[in-house]
């Protein structure tokens, strides 16, 4: 917006609060300054929000309790007009803050549990095609992880997996599942992830471990069955 160019002594003349010059404070601020002072408006405005910061913070914080449900219902109100701008918000707030979400999310979850079940259910039980659909394009955009619990599955049931594993050590496994899936899908032949010691070998038995673990073409391992082959595994 362009303001009009007029002198301290004109405003006042006037009886105006504020008058412009067009010229720059000493801070650089283009800005109206007050007529009793000559203080540029924007250097008063951060002064004044500095000297009464606290004093600020707390009244908006009571205002904001005594009036929650008028603030929400403003809110969603004003989200439903604006959807698809919440949603792409949204959105690329969760791309640039992947790992707080995730650690919020857990958090909520483990304190809500029981809630986030009932939910769950009920809308399992509301929704049973949404849900048989999720599931499946969820099982092939994820086909790495699927054949990770799989594999974890069988092992836990051989009891091949120990209780010592980190975080760590699952990355590393899953990245390996997903390293298999990948190369299936580059080069049209079938990968596997291997135990270089079978879980359930004649006359040993590994565990379903990182360094237990390698990615080999399918026909190799098919032909490798439980055996455990040394030359194989150098």
């Amino acid at each position: 917006m362009i303001r009009e160019i007029i002198s301290r002594k004109e405003a006042r003349i006037q009886g105006l609060k504020r008058y412009f010059t067009g010229k720059p404070c000493k801070h650089g601020h283009v800005d109206e300054r007050h007529v009793s002072s000559k203080g540029c408006y924007t250097c008063c405005l951060a002064g004044s929000r500095f000297k009464y910061k606290e004093k600020l913070t707390i009244s908006g914080r009571q205002y904001r309790q005594a009036n929650r449900e008028k603030i929400r219902a403003r809110s969603l109100a004003w989200g439903s007009q604006h959807i698809e701008w919440v949603r792409a918000r949204y959105r690329e707030w969760g791309r640039q803050n992947i790992d707080k979400l995730r650690a919020t999310s857990a958090k909520r979850y483990l304190e809500h549990k029981e809630q986030y079940t009932t939910n769950s259910d009920r809308w399992r039980r509301e929704n049973p095609d949404r849900y048989k659909n999720n599931h499946r394009r969820w099982r092939v955009t994820n086909s790495d992880k699927v054949n990770s619990y799989w594999a974890k599955h069988h092992a836990a049931k051989l009891r091949a997996v120990p209780s010592w594993l980190t975080a760590t050590d699952w990355r590393m496994i899953n990245a390996l599942y997903g390293l298999s899936c990948a190369l299936t899908q580059t080069t049209g032949v079938m990968w596997h992830v291997d135990h270089i010691i079978p879980l359930q070998g004649k006359n040993v038995c590994g565990l379903h471990v990182p360094g237990n673990l390698r990615v080999i073409p399918a026909h190799v391992n098919l032909s490798k069955s439980n055996k455990f082959i040394e030359v194989l595994a150098a």
